[in-house]
């Protein structure tokens, strides 16, 4: 896996988005609220899912083995975040909540739990968002080992959309709830569960010889 460092938690970073989908490029179409799907408007990012297609518009919430971190820390961290938007019938939630710690300077493990969704506004739009990711990693001088459990599911009903322009052009409506939808009375859904286990490992052979100055042999062997 690639060695990357944490940016920090300020607006620079588009920390204050809750929306992952709306934090790279130029941003997604989206359905609309928290939880629900989204396509990336730049063509060449969007996600290509060979083994199950349907997935691909959660593309932004599930985790894959892509997207799965793995922390090297000096200290335990515990990060846990909760936002909620909108009138109580309406809201939007977010929470997450991770632990990262170190058993050894090379070895450490993490656990990384995210529940995001909306009630939604309009009538039949409820969604329901659960990612775990646990995680291992070791990296040693030449062998190294990550390895990673992670847990989708996804619940999303499907109102099917306005019935048609006719029923905004000319009428008022105290709140969106009144609108109706298409699958309204349907009762359709959509439930998406994905479980994986993957590891990985590497032994490298040294072209240098290898001192104790070198934490690894990224550039020493190819």
């Amino acid at each position: 896996p690639r060695v990357n460092v944490g940016t920090l938690d300020t607006t620079l970073t588009d920390y204050r988005i809750d929306y992952p989908f709306y934090r790279e490029d130029v941003g997604d179409i989206a359905q609309g609220a928290l939880g629900q799907t989204s396509l990336p408007l730049n063509y060449f990012r969007r996600p290509q899912f060979f083994d199950f297609g349907f997935a691909s518009p959660y593309y932004a919430y599930t985790y894959n083995m892509e997207n799965v971190d793995f922390y090297n820390t000096k200290k335990p961290i515990i990060r846990m975040s909760y936002e909620e938007s909108g009138q109580k019938r309406f809201r939007e939630e977010n929470f997450n909540i991770m632990h990262a710690q170190n058993i050894s300077p090379s070895t450490g493990f993490n656990i990384d739990y995210k529940a995001r969704g909306t009630r939604g506004q309009y009538v039949w739009s409820r969604t329901k968002n659960h990612n775990l990711a646990v995680a291992f990693n070791h990296t040693g001088k030449r062998y190294s080992v990550h390895a990673a459990y992670y847990n989708n599911h996804i619940e999303q009903q499907e109102n099917g959309g306005v019935v048609g322009v006719w029923a905004l052009r000319d009428t008022t409506f105290e709140m969106p709830s009144g609108i109706p939808m298409k699958l309204s009375e349907a009762e359709a859904e959509n439930t998406y569960r994905n479980n994986a286990f993957f590891v990985t490992q590497s032994y490298a052979i040294p072209l240098q010889r290898v001192t104790d100055r070198d934490f690894s042999l990224a550039d020493l062997s190819t």
